[in-house]
């Protein structure tokens, strides 16, 4: 896909699409598993004889698959960025450029829709599948995502007394998406609701692959990202949150942060006695940056050995000019505001997980299961994690479950599930939703979640941590 260069003026501000392709690559065996159909074919599965689309729209990657539907086989799939991230790393500067005039709404949802039809077209150019068997096509996401794509709603999530509201996400001509991209006119798109404000359609879906309210055990879901959604199911009600993650955890927002893919440093261990690292590359080639799992790693590793105080501010040996993690051409270095965008994130998500267990009357060392979802948890170190705050650290190790992309495996799930989405509004009547702008103790849980310490220790009276 090649996106045309357009500059649409708008008062003193101006939409640019920038004139790039979009490098799709298959789905690695190791960022992606799919999860049982049920072992009976029903609704879509049972009469259908074409070919199944589930698509996750991400805010930093779009991921999509393509089914065989009679048979319930997965042919092949896709991942690559959103060229949305033009218009920003974070949903509100997208939110934000199209709600300037119907206009840019509308260039900044062709966008996404020309980059979802362009993921379809790769995977059956390379599985050499026919576009005319294409008979249904599923989309999750988060709400700003999706309202972006359908260029409804958008507005309403810029403004709060919306957070705790259904937001409308509803595709007004479905058939001009099929047409652009392809497809039979007898092909149906269907995105899948967000629940409320800013908790998505994705988060259902994490739910459904997770099975998390299948039982009675307390469960806490994270969909890690730069939307970071919270789901916690306390065996009879499922509670939900969302806050702004950050781009930290997706590979934006630190100088040498990169996607989980090739060439990504995905752990980092202490090294030699010099406090260099020794890191493990996805695909064994030669560095190009860290996901945001090794970030968790850097950052924990060296609060340990002390050149990172738990205010976030390096040791004064260390100086100005931060910690080289590896050495190269240019060499990949920590530097201050690269934690200080660290700690924004973990600190929103620790604050996001301690209002909603609390709202739940769930203390986090009840809790049986601890799912973490999204591409950024696919390879967590949990005992790192925990020792700056990310993750509880009243839950014991076995109970951590990392899950990968769950998102597009419930999609799946969605694509087999009978007419209407019922397993999704099944999950409708289960769920309350918590608008952490209406909790009181947010900023303070915010502030203290800034330290880099385990979520919940007890800091120096009178002072700031050691």
């Amino acid at each position: 896909m090649r996106l045309a260069c357009r500059l649409a003026p708008v008062g003193d501000m101006s939409v640019e699409i920038v004139d790039a392709a979009i490098a799709w690559r298959d789905l690695r065996e190791d960022e992606y598993t799919p999860v049982p159909l049920p072992p009976e074919p029903s609704g879509i599965g049972t009469s259908s004889t074409g070919l199944g689309v589930a698509v996750d729209l991400g805010t930093t990657e779009i991921r999509v698959t393509v089914w065989d539907l009679p048979r319930r086989r997965g042919l092949g799939g896709c991942v690559g960025p959103n060229p949305q991230s033009t218009f920003g790393a974070d949903v509100l500067s997208r939110l934000g450029t199209a709600s300037w005039t119907g206009e840019d709404a509308a260039i900044v949802g062709r966008v996404a829709r020309d980059a979802v039809g362009d993921a379809i077209g790769y995977v059956l150019r390379r599985e050499q599948l026919d576009r005319s068997q294409v008979c249904r096509v599923v989309i999750v996401g988060n709400s700003a995502m999706l309202a972006l794509l359908t260029e409804s709603g958008y507005d309403a999530l810029l403004e709060p007394d919306n957070w705790a509201r259904e937001i409308d996400c509803h595709v007004s001509d479905a058939r001009a998406w099929v047409r652009a991209w392809g497809l039979p006119e007898s092909a149906r798109v269907e995105v899948a609701r967000p629940l409320a404000g800013f908790v998505g359609s994705d988060l259902l879906a994490d739910v459904l692959a997770t099975g998390m309210i299948e039982g009675t055990g307390k469960t806490l879901l994270l969909d890690l990202g730069t939307n970071t959604e919270i789901a916690v199911w306390d065996g009879t009600v499922l509670w939900v949150t969302s806050t702004p993650g950050g781009p930290a955890f997706e590979s934006c927002g630190t100088d040498f942060g990169v996607p989980a893919e090739a060439g990504a440093v995905y752990r980092a261990i202490p090294g030699d006695a010099s406090g260099g690292f020794a890191c493990d590359v996805i695909g064994a080639e030669a560095p190009r940056g860290l996901c945001g799992s090794a970030l968790v790693d850097v950052v924990a590793c060296l609060v340990r050995d002390g050149r990172l105080k738990r205010t976030g501010n390096f040791a004064p040996e260390v100086g100005d000019d931060g910690v080289v993690i590896v050495e190269g051409e240019p060499d990949l270095v920590l530097r201050k505001r690269d934690v200080d965008a660290f700690q924004r994130a973990k600190a929103a998500t620790g604050a996001g997980t301690l209002s909603l267990l609390e709202e739940a009357g769930v203390p986090p060392s009840d809790l049986e299961r601890v799912c973490i979802c999204g591409a950024f948890g696919r390879f967590l170190d949990v005992s790192n994690a925990q020792r700056v705050g990310l993750l509880p650290g009243d839950v014991a190790f076995e109970r951590f479950e990392m899950w990968g992309n769950a998102a597009l495996a419930g999609c799946e799930l969605l694509l087999f599930a009978p007419e209407g989405g019922a397993a999704v509004e099944r999950l409708r009547t289960r769920a309350r939703l918590l608008n952490l702008a209406q909790v009181p103790a947010f900023d303070d849980r915010f502030v203290e979640n800034l330290y880099l310490e385990p979520a919940g220790e007890t800091r120096i009276a009178g002072g700031e941590p050691a």
